[in-house]
């Protein structure tokens, strides 16, 4: 370079400013700037050449470019662009990195600069450039010499994406104070933005799910302060909104005996955490409420205690079931063991009873036993074994048929004493058993009273057999002797009285034989009859009589006088009777038995008097004697028949006390 230079110069050709470097005596290195003019020396061609040390100025501008190749680097490896604002030209000033991060090159934008404007519809995202255009403003427009701003905003790339990037840039004014220009950076920070805003979703969704949790979650600092919560909290305290408890201490706010809370926190310290802790808090209403909390210590990243977490739930309503239950227990024991009749609860099994669950105070003062010995024990071991054999197949059937069953037996006291009882039981399941509850009362009076009863009723029956038998034949004397004194053909003033005489004797004869069957009534126990038993027995000569009612009813022993009265109404008053038939069915008031026949039937303004005693034409008292037998158990008869098409009668019988029978 340096003899090409010479050359040039000899020639008379202008040469450059030339940069060389230059070796010392000691060996350093120095750079020099120098430049060669043409001139004449002695007379010849000759190269003047003036220089200078420019080593110091080299070595700043060595450093210089360094750094700015650093600084280039730094802001690419930072995804940060560089730009300067011009106010008086309204122009924007931006590098390589920045056209880099918006997806062009300089060149395809135009150049370095670009006009504000430009800048606003090429690259600003339009929900952000109102914002935009104001930061410029204030920035043009501040009095603030150190004015200084930072923010975040979107821009668009020529592709359609949308980057998020950060600006932070200052102003420099002029000597009159004002803007002339700012320059600051921006960085892209999309992906931070990204995994903000999924950090904020799934922040979100985190809150939702504590949201829509039944349980009550919480975490409160070291001072006890509330830093986060479930909505449910809310709901729970009576509070609108969470922003209302962030910050409130627990103990202070909420806790109805604030020393609960320390009583907590030591428990929690002990332990390391608690399970099902109860607890009493207060509403903002100042109405308690109960919870069962389960928390524990939580920790910063860096090891610190934090305070305490955990979750609780409202317990309210099942601490009152709970107290409810206890009182509802306390109150069946107290029912249990204070019962007037004895109470056993025995295990159940095809075979028959087992051993005795639980009995109450009046089976351990009517047998004599201890509880701890009836525990024991079994029905087998105070049941006489001839009562057993007697009774209980016939109970254990009815038990597994209808899972209860009344019935009477008998009970050996410690003492060895028999006493009759009757025994209302029921079946069902309890502690996964299948088990009897057993009722059982003490009959021995109601035994001895039903015998004094019959007693009196038989010496009763048989005052009234007699006096009814000496009145009968004393009636037929009086008629006899009537017969004679017509037969002497007295005037017809006497015969009349003697007609009337006779007709009181017969009158006289029906009431007695009334008397006879009412008599009857309620003398014997009521038990089960089945229809079909009953029309069997009956005769109806000349008549069709069909029964298609396969039930059994409980009622009085004289129920087949009930049906011998309808059917023999039917044939007296019904005319041209050649059908009755007895059918029957279920009902929801119970079972309806219906005889029915195809006579005349009974006009409607007769339909109850017909059930009067005294009314009718024979003996007067068929129906109304029907009636009172039925009602002995309850059943209710009615005629329901239509006038001319033959009469109707309904027997209902109620609820319980009829069965199907095969």
């Amino acid at each position: 370079m340096v003899r090409s230079n010479i050359e040039n110069d000899l020639k008379g050709e202008k040469t450059p400013h030339v940069e060389l470097r230059m070796l010392q005596l000691d060996e350093t290195t120095v750079t020099i700037e120098g430049r060669g003019v043409q001139t004449l020396y002695q007379g010849k061609p000759a190269v003047q050449v003036a220089i200078r040390d420019i080593t110091g100025r080299k070595e700043a501008e060595d450093m210089i470019h360094l750094l700015s190749r650093k600084d280039k680097e730094a802001l690419r490896i930072a995804r940060m662009g560089h730009f300067e604002f011009d106010v008086a030209t309204q122009t924007f000033l931006f590098n390589d990195q920045y056209y880099a991060m918006v997806g062009m090159t300089a060149e395809e934008a135009g150049g370095y600069r670009m006009p504000a404007q430009d800048f606003a519809k090429r690259f600003v995202y339009p929900d952000d450039a109102h914002f935009v255009e104001e930061t410029i403003r204030e920035a043009i427009n501040t009095q603030d010499p150190d004015f200084q701003k930072q923010f975040e905003s979107r821009i668009i790339r020529p592709d359609g994406t949308v980057l998020w990037v950060g600006v932070w840039f200052r102003i420099e004014k002029d000597a009159r104070g004002n803007t002339i220009r700012f320059y600051g950076v921006n960085q892209d920070i999309t992906d931070r933005k990204q995994a903000e805003q999924e950090l904020v979703a799934a922040y979100q969704e985190y809150q939702n799910l504590l949201d829509q949790i039944q349980d009550v979650y919480y975490r409160s600092d070291t001072e006890g302060r509330l830093i986060r919560l479930s909505r449910s909290l809310t709901d729970l305290l009576g509070y609108r909104d969470v922003s209302e408890l962030l910050g409130k201490n627990i103990a202070e706010e909420f806790y109805l005996n604030p020393d609960d809370r320390a009583k907590l926190l030591e428990e929690i310290t002990r332990k390391g955490k608690v399970t099902n802790y109860e607890v009493q808090l207060r509403r903002k209403d100042g109405t308690p409420v109960t919870i069962s909390a389960s928390s524990h210590i939580w920790y910063h990243p860096d090891g610190t205690r934090g305070g305490v977490e955990g979750n609780f739930r409202d317990i309210t309503d099942q601490k009152r079931a709970e107290d409810a239950l206890r009182e509802n227990e306390l109150l069946l024991r107290e029912i249990f063991n204070n019962a007037n009749d004895a109470i056993f609860l025995l295990e159940r099994y095809p075979a028959g009873p087992g051993k005795y669950l639980m009995v109450n105070d009046k089976a351990v003062r009517m047998l004599g036993y201890s509880k701890e010995e009836l525990l024991t024990m079994s029905p087998r071991d105070i049941v006489p074994e001839d009562v057993a054999r007697k009774v209980m197949p016939a109970v254990i059937q009815k038990l597994l048929r209808d899972g209860h069953a009344t019935f009477e037996s008998a009970h050996r006291r410690k003492d060895g004493s028999i006493y009759p009882i009757e025994v209302s039981t029921h079946t069902f399941r309890y502690g996964g058993k299948d088990v009897d509850l057993s009722i059982v009362r003490d009959i021995s009076e109601r035994k001895r009273s039903e015998r004094f009863i019959q007693e009196t009723n038989k010496k009763i029956s048989l005052l009234s057999g007699i006096t009814r038998h000496d009145v009968a034949n004393q009636v037929s004397i009086l008629k006899g002797y009537t017969k004679l004194a017509m037969m002497k053909g007295p005037d017809p003033a006497v015969a009349g009285l003697l007609e009337k005489i006779d007709t009181a004797g017969s009158t006289i004869a029906r009431q007695i034989e009334f008397a006879r069957e009412y008599q009857e009534l309620g003398m014997h126990a009521p038990g089960w009859h089945r229809i079909r038993d009953i029309i069997a027995q009956q005769k109806t000569e000349g008549i069709s009589l069909s029964c298609t009612c396969d039930a059994e009813i409980f009622a009085d022993p004289m129920i087949a006088e009930v049906f011998f009265n309808l059917f023999d109404n039917a044939v007296r008053h019904g005319k041209r009777v050649t059908e009755i038939a007895v059918s029957c069915q279920p009902d929801p008031d119970g079972l309806v038995i219906v005889v029915r026949d195809d006579g005349v039937g009974v006009p409607p303004d007769l339909k109850e008097r017909i059930f009067e005693k005294g009314y009718g034409t024979h003996t007067g008292f068929g129906l109304f004697l029907a009636r009172e037998i039925l009602a002995i158990t309850g059943i209710i008869i009615v005629e329901t028949g239509t006038h001319g098409k033959g009469a109707r009668f309904e027997i209902i019988v109620p609820k319980g006390m009829y069965r199907f029978v095969e």
